[in-house]
This record gives structure tokens, C-alpha cells and sequence, in this order.
């Protein structure tokens, strides 16, 4: 089966990816590291250094527990990076989404930081 995560560099988005991967299923994991970028605007960080997407991919796939995962980085909300680069060519089957924002404290810094998360969770764009 050909599983699409959406929010692939997150607490859930990575364990999900590896586990349908290590069960042989085509797995591909799509990210805007967003929370990323959020974290270095606040200056927030986690608990522990988490590598980034492209590295776990990598690794996930040297290490052969499974089927290899691919990776997409980009914007879920544009159109053509949707249609170009995930759909189009991945056709996915399931499509399990995980891509919020999920920090509360970090919408509650300001209007700005509350707007941001407001758009990037439910707003529709154009793209």
C-alpha cells in the first residue's frame, strides 16, 4: 500500500513512516520544516537534538529495516507542489495527516505567532 504522512518530521509523522515502512508498505513523508522554523523564531528547542528529515530518511533507508521511505519537502497548501511532486508521482492509497502546528505556547506569543498557526492549520491558500 502506498501511505502519504503529511507533517513527516514530527513526533507522530516519523514513528508513523517507519512503522509502515518496517511492514514493507511504500511510505512517503512530506514536511515544510515549519516547526523548525518557528522554534529558531522564538528561540524555543527540544528537549534532545532531533535530526532533521533528510537525515532520518537517509539513514532510515542505509539501513534497510524496511522499504525505503521518500521524501518530499514543501508546502501541503500549494497546489502544484501537491499535485507535481506528491500526488502525481506517489498516487497514495492512504494519506494520514499529521501536519499542524501543534504548540499552543507558541500561538499565544502574539498576534502574529496566533495568526501563523491559524493559517498554516485550517486556512485554505492558492498556490
Amino acid at each position: 500500500m502506498r501511505i502519504l504522512v503529511l507533517g513527516g518530521d514530527g513526533y507522530l509523522g516519523w514513528p508513523t513512516a517507519m512503522h509502515f515502512a518496517a511492514r514493507g508498505h511504500e511510505v512517503m513523508a512530506v514536511d515544510n520544516g515549519a516547526k523548525r522554523q518557528w522554534e529558531q523564531e522564538v528561540g524555543g528547542t527540544p528537549l534532545w537534538d532531533v535530526p532533521t528529515l533528510q537525515h532520518r530518511v537517509r539513514s532510515w533507508n542505509q539501513l534497510k529495516h524496511g522499504t525505503p521511505i521518500v521524501m518530499q519537502f514543501g508546502d501541503i497548501t500549494q497546489y502544484h507542489f501537491l499535485c507535481d511532486k506528491v500526488f502525481g508521482p506517489f498516487k497514495p492509497e492512504v494519506i494520514i495527516h499529521y501536519a499542524e502546528q501543534p504548540s499552543a505556547p507558541y500561538s499565544m506569543n502574539g498576534r502574529h505567532y496566533a495568526v501563523s498557526t491559524q493559517v498554516n492549520n485550517v486556512a485554505p491558500q492558492n498556490g
